[in-house]
């Protein structure tokens, strides 16, 4: 099927929905796929749901699965875990989100699935341009992040040294010793679109507020081929936050960034 895609339709793309969901291990999706496929059409195969959708299922944990953590699938929040080690490889492969939806609420009151799309999850992605090849070429570049709950609305994260600057999706070379700056700058709206669902909600509050912010670190090494050994491997073992910042340790910029 990508085959077909990358030889009739070049500019479409594909990306893997709630990638832990196993359904009793009959659609597991495992590394080897995530590769295999990024191997053979790394244009149009190039991210995944990292957030799913579904974040108002009450049943066992958000988004109706137990590989969670925080809302967040494990494949992307695990540290040094499968999209560390896509990455760790070089691979242009990045993280959205989206609603699921279903239905908001069942109409006997009952049941309750996901927000509409836009209301909790989104995708925020920097385009030149104003139509859906460029909200896709701006998808593909790795311009981009997923917020819930308007958490965040702006983010500038880039990495500088005397002569370059890369931004986000894009590669710095540096050898041992240089000197590089790496900024990350954040702007956070006053409220989000929480509306009350239910009469008997007393704390609920649409303050936004970010708790931290980790600065995380892996090695980068290369591609592995489909003949490795390591190519089934879903880690890498050098991944590690490098540094956690609070609200305690940044300030507010001229132009309103934290």
């Amino acid at each position: 099927g990508l085959q077909w895609l990358k030889d009739k339709y070049p500019e479409s793309y594909l990306l893997l929905n709630h990638p832990s969901r196993k359904n009793n291990s009959a659609s597991e999706i495992k590394i080897e796929d995530i590769r295999r496929m990024n191997d053979l059409a790394p244009n149009i195969v190039f991210g995944f749901e990292g957030m799913p959708g579904a974040q108002m299922s009450p049943d066992g944990n958000r988004a109706e699965m137990v590989d969670v953590y925080g809302g967040a699938d494990e494949k992307l929040a695990k540290v040094g875990g499968v999209w560390d080690a896509l990455l760790g490889e070089g691979r242009k492969f990045w993280n959205f989100t989206n609603s699921d939806f279903h239905f908001k609420i069942s109409s006997n009151g009952l049941y309750s699935s996901t927000y509409w799309p836009g209301e909790y999850s989104k995708n925020h992605v920097w385009m030149e341009g104003n139509d859906y090849k460029t909200l896709v070429d701006g998808m593909r570049s790795g311009k981009a992040f997923a917020t819930y709950g308007d958490l965040i609305n702006e983010l500038d994260f880039h990495i500088d040294n005397k002569e370059n600057t890369a931004e986000m999706g894009e590669t710095m070379i540096v050898e041992e010793g240089d000197d590089y700056v790496i900024t990350i700058r954040f702007k956070s709206p006053e409220t989000n679109n929480y509306e009350q669902i239910t009469p008997h909600e007393t704390t609920t509050t649409n303050k936004v507020e970010v708790d931290h912010i980790d600065l995380i670190s892996g090695e980068v090494n290369g591609i592995v081929s489909a003949d490795d050994p390591n190519y089934s491997n879903p880690t890498n073992p050098t991944t590690k936050v490098e540094a956690r910042f609070t609200k305690d340790d940044w300030t507010v910029d001229k132009d309103g960034y934290n």
